[in-house]
């Protein structure tokens, strides 16, 4: 719920082109700045981790991506911080098994 109450205080939902099996994903923005949440569930234990790459085009530039997990072992706790100023980058995270990650998009 932290992570889609992020969402909701950016107002304005982005529709998102990423869906694989059992990775979903939602995003908003107010303008500046954005955020994507993706959760990967699967009722087998067994599943292995899952590799996503989030492409991203245009926005106000420079942008400070952070990126927070929340798992068995995390709290929605920061896990990176990066600073692109591209017209086109591209995020990859590995997603263990039953976990959310946030990525906010700040402009800086």
């Amino acid at each position: 719920f932290m992570m889609y109450s992020e969402l909701v205080k950016l107002g304005t939902h982005i529709p998102t082109d990423y869906m694989k099996e059992d990775i979903y994903s939602c995003a908003a923005t107010d303008g500046d700045n954005s955020a994507v949440m993706l959760s990967y569930y699967n009722d087998a234990d067994e599943a292995e981790a899952r590799t996503v790459k989030l492409e991203f085009e245009g926005g106000n530039m420079p942008l400070r991506v952070r990126v927070y997990v929340l798992d068995e072992e995390k709290n929605l706790e920061p896990v990176r911080e990066e600073i692109f100023s591209a017209d086109k980058f591209s995020v990859v995270i590995d997603m263990q098994i039953n976990s959310s990650v946030l990525v906010k998009l700040e402009r800086m």
